[in-house]
């Protein structure tokens, strides 16, 4: 029963800790890190239903029109939720990852 309690806790605690964390320091728009270039291109691929720049990046693209929809902040600022999102995904499968090994 504790390591089944453990098995849950440590990823929930992982999940909340990165969650703060990033929500912290999440941009509130389009930031100049690495001139904006990419930034600036996704956003408005994604915005205006156009494609980004070779590969196109089409998963993402529609992620992050589905998440220009929340109901929150700029449009800029809701595709950088989707990135936050990505991010602790990204996190939990790395923790799972240690976990098994």
């Amino acid at each position: 029963m504790k390591a089944k309690l453990l098995r849950w806790l440590l990823p929930i605690i992982l999940l909340i800790t990165l969650g703060i964390v990033y929500s912290l320091t999440l941009a509130p728009d389009l930031t100049w890190a690495n001139r904006g270039a990419d930034g600036g291109d996704l956003i408005t691929a994604a915005a205006t239903g156009g494609v980004a720049h070779p590969p196109g990046y089409p998963t993402y693209l529609t992620l992050a029109r589905l998440f220009q929809m929340l109901p929150v902040g700029t449009v800029a600022f809701r595709t950088n939720i989707l990135s936050m999102v990505c991010g602790l995904l990204a996190a939990l499968v790395v923790a799972d990852i240690a976990r098994r090994s």
